[in-house]
């Protein structure tokens, strides 16, 4: 139902949609951490004015910059906890080599494999407490725009939102993957 409402959202303005979205992949490329906010926002800003039966204004994507410090805020804070696994594997990594370059023969083996272990566990934890986090925080700026929140209201709601409807929330995540790896394949 969410998709197919959304497809009914943009359908009739595919063509200029696709031109907006290159055009904020563009400016995401150009300055990735300092624009995603304010792109993502002025997407919205559109979305939410055909929601309203609005007409398709190009103009209208560039609102997304009046919420540009909110918008970087929560871009910022879904960012800290990939960054954190980042900070915590190559600390990880540099421990394992430097520890491994004292051992030898079956010591190294099993150092090795140890190692390989532990690096996979914290790192399968933590993929999935990044994508937990980045799913709770999913409606925050869609809630800086439409209610004009500030950064940590916004993510606080959007984490009771999601919470109040996680079983919806994870399937519309799962049934989103599934479709972004059916086209993956559909390529390969």
């Amino acid at each position: 139902r969410c998709f197919s409402e959304g497809w009914n959202l943009i359908k009739d303005e595919y063509l200029p949609m696709v031109g907006i979205s290159l055009c904020g992949l563009v400016l995401m490329y150009l300055l990735p951490v300092l624009l995603q906010g304010p792109v993502y926002c002025g997407m919205f800003v559109i979305l939410f004015d055909r929601m309203r039966g609005r007409q398709f204004s190009f103009e209208r994507f560039f609102d997304g910059f009046n919420f540009f410090l909110p918008s970087l805020l929560v871009t910022i804070i879904t960012l800290i906890p990939g960054l954190i696994l980042t900070i915590v594997v190559v600390i990880l990594v540099f421990v394992m080599a430097a520890s491994g370059a004292a051992l030898e023969g079956d010591n190294l083996y099993g150092a090795i494999m140890g190692s390989i272990g532990l690096l996979a566990i914290v790192l399968i934890v933590g993929v999935v407490a990044v994508i937990s986090f980045q799913i709770l925080l999913s409606f925050a700026l869609p809630l800086v725009v439409e209610e004009r929140l500030g950064p940590m209201d916004a993510c606080r709601k959007s984490a009771r939102a999601v919470g109040d409807n996680l079983g919806f929330v994870v399937g519309l995540v799962v049934i989103q993957s599934l479709l972004l790896l059916g086209g993956a394949q559909e390529r390969l």
